[in-house]
């Protein structure tokens, strides 16, 4: 039985982009297929894998499939063998969680309460493979009630497990913004003896919300708290 590690690096190797995944595909299916579990491919490159434990509802375990568009170059005898690809965001370690998961289901060594569907999901990255995986049916065939997913950090101990109730991490997603407003030049949109033109709002609101992604990505990035001294009493 392959470890964990040995999984992770094997997968490491091999990282793909996107929806299409052929060689991470075909390392899933290959390990899942010596297993006493039902091999199922919803869409594209996505994996899935029903362990039908007889039960009456079905508990879902997720895995998210696909690498970044990084050069890796740590020089570690895994690395990236697909130049401008890399797994810098841990999906090979969740995947290799998802399939030492479905081992111990296969050698008895944990009986659930219910059947399990593990899913391993293209494009997560990307355009996003979980919803066209939902539109198939997928979770409704299968009876599913509840869906578990994981994310690696590396901040956090080693054997501890940190979870919350609600949106815990953050996620990617486009926004739509229509401003309307009068037509006219920039340049006559602006403040003229000290009375608003009609277009002015119009014409601010657009550049600031062409601003608005440089904004949002400088917020995102993580501060280090600052720390400040007390003024003493004199």
């Amino acid at each position: 039985m392959k470890t964990l590690s040995e999984d992770r690096r094997a997968l490491h190797r091999i990282p793909e982009t996107g929806c299409r995944l052929p060689e991470t595909a075909a390392y899933l299916r290959g390990a899942l297929a010596e297993m006493p579990c039902t091999l199922l491919a919803p869409w594209e490159d996505a994996v899935c894998a029903y362990f039908d434990l007889g039960k009456d509802e079905t508990v879902a375990v997720r895995s998210d499939m696909d690498a970044l568009p990084v050069t890796e170059r740590t020089g570690l005898p895994f690395a990236s063998a697909h130049p401008g690809r890399m797994h810098a965001c841990g999906h090979d370690g969740h995947m290799a969680m998802v399939l030492g998961l479905a081992r111990r289901l296969a050698a008895g060594e944990v009986r659930p309460q219910r059947n399990v569907l593990l899913i391993f999901e293209p494009a997560e990255e990307t355009t996003g493979g979980a919803a066209p995986i939902c539109a198939t049916g997928l979770l409704e065939r299968y009876h599913v009630t509840r869906v578990f997913g994981m994310h690696l950090w590396p901040e956090l101990p080693a054997g501890v497990i940190a979870s919350r109730a609600g949106a815990m991490m953050s996620r990617s997603c486009e926004l739509t913004v229509e401003i309307t407003g009068r037509s006219v030049p920039l340049c006559r949109g602006l403040r003229r003896a000290g009375r608003r033109r009609p277009s002015a709002d119009t014409a601010v609101c657009t550049g600031r919300g062409q601003a608005l992604p440089a904004a949002l990505r400088q917020n995102g990035k993580r501060q280090r708290p600052q720390r400040r001294e007390r003024p003493h009493a004199s």
